[in-house]
């Protein structure tokens, strides 16, 4: 057996750290405040990140920490907590002030390297329940199931569907009346099992990206929430007016005289209503920024004409881009090389509403400023200080058999090292970053309103959401209860469902009990 050595402790901005090298890699631990503890774990010659994270936000967190080592055991101590840290295995073991265990690694070893990868797992100690994971169907208690983190485009999800369209890898435990919650910040595919593949432990874990997550100390789920949003970011102040009720349909328009007879009927029927949504159909032939003349001549005249019935304009925003030499965003992104690309250099064509598409790499700060600056044009038009961000996982083919054809697995970064792996699952939250800061520039001094499909954690700095193309059945309106206070488990309190459902024809008795809902 081989003693790990205590390279030192180390004060920083965030907090104490302390770094041990052992037998196979490395382990950084930093004390973030009383409440929360930071694990860092590397392989040997590996570093603890080969990239910042997205979801974090700065922190100032300094503690008082004493450090004692006996018989093979470290013990942390602070306010909060004593945290138990042994070796050969590594194994973690913590418990809070009024000395309630949190939580205990497995005896065989809270971590294990699993090919590129890696699973960590603890003890279940009794009566545990599982909350947050973002947007997840089923119940809202997560015991004996398993999720994945895969941003992905299911328009027929249902109660026992995973993954949907968003990933939040963040959950809550509660025991006892005591909280404690556990940020894993890998954008990978990771997964999350509370003892669904064995009932006497909890695991979770990725196939590649780092060791990297944070244990968020209560005792009250309150308090869970305030530490894990001190370090995402808090959610965003939305205006006033995005608390209302906002009237949204997919249809073909006509003519914009449809839109403001549906205004109009509002106003005569005494319904309140703040928003009209415009859906794809605005835009001219589905290029984004744009509209169709032959429905809207004159936008700054409709929009108005809205205005002065009482209502803002929202309108969808996709983040595919038509393949028209002759359409302005295609041309200056070729020009400027700001679109997704296969390993061979060509660019990543998907098929979705304008046709052949391609797809802006958001991962690049210049790709979304670009993006950002087009809300200018918009704006003009004297649209509301708003956008509602939709097929952003990405939907990359809106044709089910010809999604293996249009795979986006030999997509590669500006690096050239595979895309969809790691980037994946960031591609809506750097989306909604883009679309957040367009609006804050086009709207100075406005609070702006993004609404998001997808996204990461810490997406609630930027958007607000929605679950998703739901049926108009009895029990999309129950799955939708425990989908969106599992949301605002997560730090996303801004969220709904689409009242009535997206696909189907609601009966006028599901109709009403959805809006007593909503």
């Amino acid at each position: 057996m081989i003693e790990p050595q205590f390279l030192g402790r180390m004060e920083i901005k965030e907090g104490a750290t302390f770094e041990f090298l052992c037998s196979e890699g490395r382990l950084l631990l930093t004390m973030m405040g009383p409440d929360i503890v930071r694990v860092q774990i590397a392989r040997r010659n590996m570093n603890y990140r080969d990239r910042p994270s997205y979801s974090r936000v700065p922190l100032v967190g300094a503690c008082e920490v004493s450090l004692s080592h006996e018989n093979g055991y470290w013990t942390f101590t602070t306010s909060h907590y004593t945290l138990r840290l042994q070796f050969n295995p590594l194994r973690f073991t913590m418990r809070d002030s009024e000395g309630h265990l949190l939580f205990d690694d497995v005896d065989d070893g809270g971590l294990q390297w699993r090919d590129e990868g890696f699973v960590c797992q603890k003890r279940m100690l009794g009566d545990e329940c599982f909350y947050g994971m973002g947007e997840k169907a089923h119940g809202l208690n997560k015991r004996g199931l398993r999720y994945e983190m895969w941003n992905t485009d299911d328009p027929e999800y249902g109660p026992d569907s995973d993954p949907l369209y968003q990933s939040i890898p963040f959950f809550i435990v509660l025991r006892g009346g005591v909280a404690h919650g556990v940020f894993l910040d890998n954008s990978y595919r990771s997964f999350f099992d509370f003892g669904h593949t064995q009932n006497d432990r909890y695991s979770f874990g990725a196939p590649g990206g780092p060791v990297d997550y944070y244990i968020i100390l209560g005792p009250r789920i309150s308090d869970v929430l305030d530490g894990y949003t001190r370090l995402t970011g808090r959610p965003h102040f939305a205006p006033r007016w995005a608390l209302g009720h906002q009237h949204s349909r997919w249809m073909e328009y006509e003519s914009q005289d449809e839109l403001l007879e549906i205004a109009r009927a509002y106003r005569s029927r005494q319904i309140p209503c703040d928003t009209i949504v415009l859906d794809i159909a605005y835009m001219d032939e589905f290029r984004i920024f744009t509209w169709d003349p032959h429905v809207f001549p004159d936008p700054q005249a409709f929009t108005e004409a809205m205005r002065g019935l009482g209502f803002r304009v929202m309108a969808i925003m996709d983040p595919g881009v038509k393949v028209d030499d002759e359409y302005f965003m295609y041309r200056e992104g070729v020009e400027n090389d700001y679109f997704l690309k296969r390993s061979d250099g060509s660019l990543y064509i998907g098929l979705v509403w304008p046709g052949e598409t391609v797809f802006p790499d958001f991962s690049r700060r210049e790709v979304r400023e670009w993006f950002a600056s087009k809300y200018a044009i918009l704006a003009q038009t004297r649209l509301s200080n708003s956008s509602w961000i939709d097929m952003n996982e990405p939907s990359n083919c809106i044709y089910a058999g010809l999604r293996e054809e249009y795979s986006m697995e030999n997509v590669v970064d500006q690096y050239g090292e595979p895309w969809e792996e790691r980037l994946r699952n960031v591609y809506g939250f750097n989306m909604a970053e883009a679309a957040f800061a367009g609006q804050k520039r086009s709207y100075p001094g406005e609070r702006p309103f993004i609404l998001t499909r997808s996204g990461f954690a810490g997406y609630q700095r930027f958007a607000a959401t929605w679950t998703g193309d739901n049926q108009s059945e009895w029990p999309y309106l129950h799955l939708s209860i425990p989908m969106l206070l599992n949301l605002g488990l997560s730090g996303v309190p801004m969220c709904g469902a689409d009242v009535g459902g997206f696909f189907g024809d609601v009966s006028k008795e599901l109709f009403v009990r959805w809006y007593q809902l909503g």
